[in-house]
């Protein structure tokens, strides 16, 4: 019952901050586990974690989401039109790893569309659009996968492999608390 009320904490807030600290140290006895913060893997992540590069005890580490060959060549929107480009660092939020089956609309993939500049790292931020969208095709997707496992082979469920891959990679760098 406590673990559900840590894992509600961390997933509720994508971002890691010093006032959520107190607050997941009183629910999750954060000082005595391994935490590893995930941020996405654009522009916008790699500005918010600039400031914990050096504030983290041991037992806290913070990855981005991993380089997504899916975004090696991925569509976009922006002032020079329609154009396909390699995004990972730029515009990979978590939605890009739900399968190709989720992001696509018709024949599309879902487009990233540009937005601000942001001047601290040099980049622009942008986004996958129809985020509502991919969203439902997510939660239908894993419906679908619950009421009948048989569907799995067909689904797109690469992304999500690689994702926890990483994670377990990033855990196994952190070091336990007290040791």
């Amino acid at each position: 019952r406590g673990h559900d009320r840590c894992l509600a904490a961390l997933l509720g807030s994508f971002q890691i901050t010093l006032g959520l600290g107190d607050l997941l140290a009183q629910q999750c006895h954060i000082e005595r586990r391994r935490v590893v913060g995930l941020f996405d893997n654009d522009s916008a992540g790699r500005d918010g974690a600039r400031p914990l590069a050096k504030t983290l005890p041991d037992n806290i580490t913070y990855t981005f989401l991993p380089e997504l060959p899916l975004a090696a060549d991925y569509p976009t929107i922006g002032p020079q039109g329609a154009t396909s480009m390699d995004i990972n660092g730029l515009a990979v939020s978590i939605e890009l790893y739900l399968g190709t089956d989720v992001l696509t609309v018709g024949n599309d993939l879902a487009p990233v569309e540009w937005s601000s500049y942001i001047k601290a790292v040099r980049t622009y931020q942008g986004a996958v659009g129809d985020k509502k969208g991919i969203q439902e095709r997510w939660r239908a997707k894993v419906k679908a996968a619950d009421e009948d496992p048989s569907v799995i082979g067909s689904q797109d469920w690469s992304g999500i492999d690689l994702l926890l891959d990483h994670l377990v990679e990033a855990i196994k760098g952190v070091r336990h608390p007290g040791s």
